[in-house]
């Protein structure tokens, strides 16, 4: 008894003892957490913070271009195609809408010589290719004016209407002051089955949806000429001031609505290569094109947990690496867009 006694005892103290480890060891690991939660860093990144501020201060207001299909084709109003930056013509086959069908838009031009002149398709009989795509016109109806300088008033001179028959086997010239010519004649526009390009002193101003008939002055427009489609996007957006220089300011951005894409331009050139964050206070895709028309895709678009929960303002953050010159920068909205108005930051940096 007194055996079993002895080794109850014993039992009893290794027992004790290994509570008492157990506890220690508890302990440690309590003490360990608890030093491994205060190393975790809980703030906002510099560029974050930063641009949380400057998010709420806007100093420069812009509307941005809206629909920029005047640059030719593929280009519309709630996307652009890489393509469409490359295409050199400012008229193409954009004369034809995507049912096949002539598109109710009216032509302005002027010349090197500041005449003007004004066209319109009134018809053609237009098929496509099944299969290819392509389009095959059996014959096109044009109806034009020209207006030598320095008259600015559509309405003092006669109308003139050509028929040019089998499209699609020939390349016909139109001198909108002579009527047709040859290829070695001053001709305005150069026609195909499918292709309206311009001379290279002419530039065009597209006006959608106008009657011929309703064209009476010279139209306040901006002007441009075949070439580039980004060479034309980045003269359009320089005249009218549609670009951010600044880092250091916050643009307030305004588009049509919260369904239509809009465009501006991000000049670098004299801040160099670096990584630059680009941050607005609604949400959206944004997608840059470089001077030579090519897309350049976002390294990052990701916002930390820490940012969502301090920075209600921030709602879309992209960083790029970018080169030192100008970029098209396209905003188009996503289905979770607030407002057609809102705020723009780009920053120095990548964090």
């Amino acid at each position: 008894m007194i055996k079993l006694k002895n080794e109850t005892k014993w039992t009893q103290l290794f027992s004790l003892i290994l509570i008492s480890i157990g506890l220690l060891l508890g302990c440690e690991q309590i003490m360990t957490a608890e030093s491994d939660y205060q190393k975790t860093d809980y703030t906002m990144s510099g560029n974050d913070l930063e641009a949380c501020d400057q998010l709420s201060q806007v100093s420069v207001q812009i509307d941005t271009a809206n629909g920029l299909r005047k640059f030719g084709p593929q280009w519309n109003v709630n996307n652009i195609e890489t393509k469409a930056l490359l295409r050199s013509e400012r008229i193409g086959n954009s004369w034809i809408n995507e049912d096949v069908e002539v598109a109710a838009d009216l032509f302005v031009v002027v010349d090197a010589d500041t005449n003007y002149g004004a066209f319109a398709i009134l018809s053609a009989r237009v098929s496509q290719v099944e299969g290819s795509g392509e389009l095959v016109a059996d014959s096109i109806i044009i109806i034009y004016k020209y207006l030598a300088k320095p008259a600015v008033n559509f309405d003092t001179v006669t109308a003139d209407t050509v028929l040019i028959e089998y499209a699609s086997e020939s390349i016909f010239y139109l001198d909108l002051e002579n009527g047709l010519v040859s290829a070695s004649g001053n001709w305005t526009l150069r026609f195909n089955a499918s292709n309206i390009a311009l001379n290279t002193d002419i530039r065009v101003a597209r006006i959608e949806k106008k009657a011929f008939a309703d064209l009476h002055a010279v139209p306040n427009k901006v002007f441009i000429g075949d070439g580039l489609g980004i060479d034309a996007a980045i003269a359009y957006l320089e005249t009218y001031n549609n670009y951010y220089l600044d880092t250091d300011s916050t643009y307030q951005v305004k588009i049509v609505s919260s369904e239509a894409t809009g465009y501006m331009l991000f000049d670098c050139t004299d801040l160099g290569e670096n990584s630059y964050s680009i941050y607005t206070t609604d949400y959206m895709d944004i997608k840059l094109f470089d001077t030579d028309g090519i897309g350049v895709n976002a390294s990052s678009e990701a916002i930390s947990t820490v940012t969502i929960a301090n920075c209600a303002d921030i709602k879309t953050k992209e960083i790029y690496k970018l080169a030192a010159q100008k970029y098209l920068v396209q905003f188009r909205p996503s289905q979770q867009m607030v407002t057609n108005i809102f705020n723009v930051a780009i920053l120095l940096g990548g964090e």
